[in-house]
């Protein structure tokens, strides 16, 4: 889905599951990948590998397990799955 794109909230959303996944007491090297994306993603880097959608994935559904009933991170991990199962993914920040 070449033109997937997220909103600011999007990549605040994207944030705070990287930082789910963080809570999780990951490995040191995971954890500085973690950061890594967070900083790209709040720099609004255009492009997000495979695995880093996947972790973020993970991620939205920790939040999603605190919190069932937020629409917002429901709304985004569907959108997030959907790419995934296409056979291109590349994000552009919007």
């Amino acid at each position: 889905m070449d033109d997937f794109r997220f909103s600011l909230e999007d990549g605040q959303l994207m944030i705070q599951a990287l930082e789910a996944l963080r809570d999780m007491s990951p490995p040191e090297y995971l954890d500085r990948q973690f950061v890594g994306l967070e900083r790209r993603i709040a720099s609004a880097f255009p492009y997000l590998h495979t695995g880093e959608i996947k972790n973020i994935c993970l991620g939205l559904e920790a939040l999603l397990a605190r919190n069932p009933m937020d629409w917002k991170v429901e709304q985004l991990h569907k959108r997030l799955q959907t790419l995934l199962d296409q056979p291109h993914n590349p994000i552009s920040p919007e």
